[in-house]
């Protein structure tokens, strides 16, 4: 593993540049990114489908230049760029509106299908008797940008996670720099003690696998991260509203919107570097205000090193 930089927490591509982590054969296995990950409710809902096209058609529109592969398709993954992409999605999304049924994409840009990329979006969406009482399963909208996309456009990361929010009303979500692992989750596997150990210097980083967390952030919001997402139920669990901005009283911006509140924890995303004692205190003072909603119950992820035990302690990071 290559020297991080001290100047990380202001300069994160620079540091995560040399972070990429390939397998023996250059397969990109590991890739840093920015992230949001949004959970749904009763998404089977023709409006709530037709919600989920338009992340999906605005996403590929603005990421459409860097986009390579569109997974899952018949014959597996499909090669697609920017000229062939409208008409790739408006064949795979016509069965979004088959609203009893589930439904899932993965659209990125690696080199190879298998890879792990920088660049994409992800939708698993349930069928409707799995979201319906009593099962009341969640899915998810998850999506990433290289680190410094944003850089010179405008608006910003926050305003694309606040409309994408607008549009889906997810029950809650966080955003911010992860570690993006392989499209093959066999691939991925190989990476996860080597994604453990970077979680566990860097308490800022988001460690994301949303297929893992399903069953679990039904009882709560995962954490917190640069972006918190909070809907309006999660807002009535902890108290109400004017109970959530007592408790984040001058600790971060909240951005309303129709369906829910964005927390945002600090101007820029942070990472932070326990090998250096460089803290990241304004995520700290956000999990610890909702840490009533935060679950800390999780069988662990991946496989390979990132079991219950170390996971959970992860979860409780910010409470050390």
């Amino acid at each position: 593993m290559s020297r991080i930089s001290p100047t990380m927490q202001y300069d994160p591509a620079a540091a995560f540049d040399d972070l990429v982590a390939r397998d023996e054969n250059g397969v990109v296995g590991v890739s840093p990114a920015l992230l949001c990950t949004l959970y749904l409710c009763r998404d089977f809902e023709p409006e709530r489908r037709r919600a989920i096209r338009d992340v999906i058609r605005r996403y590929a529109d603005l990421a459409k230049d860097g986009l390579r592969w569109l997974i899952p398709t018949e014959k597996g993954a499909r090669r697609i760029d920017a000229s062939t992409i409208a008409a790739a999605l408006d064949t795979d999304r016509a069965s979004i509106e088959d609203s009893d049924d589930s439904w899932e994409l993965h659209l990125h840009g690696g080199e190879q299908p298998e890879a792990a990329s920088d660049l994409g979006i992800e939708v698993f969406l349930r069928r409707r008797w799995e979201e319906e009482p009593p099962h009341n399963h969640l899915s998810f909208v998850s999506f990433r940008f290289p680190l410094l996309w944003f850089a010179n456009r405008k608006p910003g990361f926050p305003s694309f996670v606040l409309r994408a929010c607008e549009r889906l009303k997810p029950v809650h979500g966080y955003g911010g720099i992860g570690l993006i692992t392989a499209a093959d989750r066999f691939l991925a596997s190989h990476f996860t003690g080597m994604v453990a150990t970077l979680a566990e210097r860097f308490p800022g980083l988001e460690i994301d696998y949303p297929v893992s967390h399903l069953i679990w952030v039904r009882a709560g919001i995962k954490g917190v991260n640069w972006l918190t997402i909070l809907g309006d139920d999660e807002i009535a669990r902890f108290g109400g509203l004017d109970a959530l901005k007592a408790a984040l009283l001058s600790t971060a911006t909240l951005h309303a919107y129709g369906g829910g509140m964005m927390i945002q924890a600090s101007p820029m995303p942070l990472i932070g570097d326990r090998n250096r004692q460089v803290d990241v205190d304004d995520y700290r003072k956000v999990a610890v205000a909702l840490k009533p909603i935060r679950i800390s119950t999780h069988s662990g992820v991946g496989g390979g090193g990132f079991d219950r035990e170390r996971f959970e302690r992860w979860l409780a990071r910010f409470d050390e």
